[in-house]
């Protein structure tokens, strides 16, 4: 029954940072259990790093676009995940003989795959085809993430060329090496204000 609780509580967490912080499947299974700093100020990091030869999964996730900082502002996201790493996560990786740093593990105890994430979707439309959207995707959770961005970036006053450049940062899309040093450190300042702004939204249900 540990092990079906832990599941579930897995599949949860994995939908919540995609909604709240905007990650990519592959960012997503590329999380390690030291990228999420739960604290006074809790963030989620987005680090690329090097292949890791212990990584058995075909293909393996990779991080092809910028890493970045995500501060996370919503008291019950960090209540969550603080619960799903030190309770849920355990339960699963008792699963396994081999011990791993990875975030999202699967049933088995291990990293959590590609196939293993698309199947979750597919499995979550077939069980609630009235109350999902069918073509509910983690593509179509960072589409989710990227329109309300925008709404919440429009909200904070930025005209249309820094909202691109503040989402670009958010999402990873692209460098802000370009601009000013200046300039570039108050985009990301009021970017992640939006971002707070926007997690808040959520749990009120103001942005939905």
């Amino acid at each position: 029954m540990g092990s079906v609780a832990a599941v579930k509580y897995r599949n949860y967490i994995s939908v919540c940072i995609m909604l709240y912080c905007g990650l990519r499947p592959g960012e997503l299974l590329s999380l390690k259990v030291e990228d999420v700093q739960i604290g006074s100020i809790s963030s989620l990091r987005v680090v690329r790093r090097p292949p890791d030869p212990s990584d058995a999964r075909k293909p393996r996730p990779q991080i092809k676009r910028n890493g970045r900082v995500l501060p996370i502002n919503s008291r019950e996201f960090v209540r969550c995940l603080n619960e799903y790493i030190v309770k849920w996560r355990d339960i699963l990786e008792l699963n396994s003989s081999q011990e791993t740093d990875y975030l999202i593990l699967s049933d088995e105890g291990q990293p959590l795959s590609y196939a293993t994430l698309t199947q979750l979707f597919n499995r979550l439309r077939a069980k609630y085809p009235k109350n999902l959207p069918s073509h509910l995707t983690p593509k179509a959770l960072r589409h989710t993430f990227s329109a309300r961005m925008e709404r919440a970036l429009r909200v904070a006053g930025l005209d249309e060329g820094r909202r691109s450049q503040a989402l670009a940062l958010l999402r990873g899309d692209s460098s802000l090496e370009s601009q000013s040093v200046y300039i570039a450190q108050e985009i990301e300042e009021i970017a992640n204000k939006a971002l707070v702004s926007y997690q808040k939204g959520l749990v009120k249900g103001d942005l939905i």
